[in-house]
């Protein structure tokens, strides 16, 4: 991983932080993107470039990763870690249930879990 240019898309948030420490902590070099606590993110990871954005606005989104594939001269790789995360009983979470994908049907989908 040493080297590799990637970009996480979440980094400021607690599991956003925790991906983004993986890959450098390998060598690789981060592009950071987040919604809010960006400067808290940046310090813990200097150098690497930053950039404000909202997952839901399709221009941030890409506005974001155009100014980290200029800052790291290209990407290898990009790391998605935006939206709520809930754990626990799908009930209890108020979560939906998964959906077939394109293609699947329902129980093609329960067993590839």
């Amino acid at each position: 991983m040493s080297g590799a240019r990637v970009l996480v898309a979440g980094a400021t948030g607690a599991l956003g932080g925790a991906i983004t420490a993986q890959p450098a902590g390998r060598g690789a070099r981060v592009a950071l993107a987040g919604r809010d606590r960006l400067a808290h993110t940046v310090r813990a990871h200097s150098g690497a470039p930053a950039a404000g954005f909202d997952a839901r606005d399709p221009g941030a989104c890409a506005r974001a990763g155009q100014a980290a594939a200029a800052a790291r001269q290209g990407l290898d790789a990009v790391v998605v870690v935006s939206g709520p995360v809930t754990f626990g009983a799908a009930e209890e979470t108020g979560a939906e249930p998964p959906r077939p994908g394109p293609g699947r049907s329902p129980g093609a989908e329960r067993r590839a879990r």
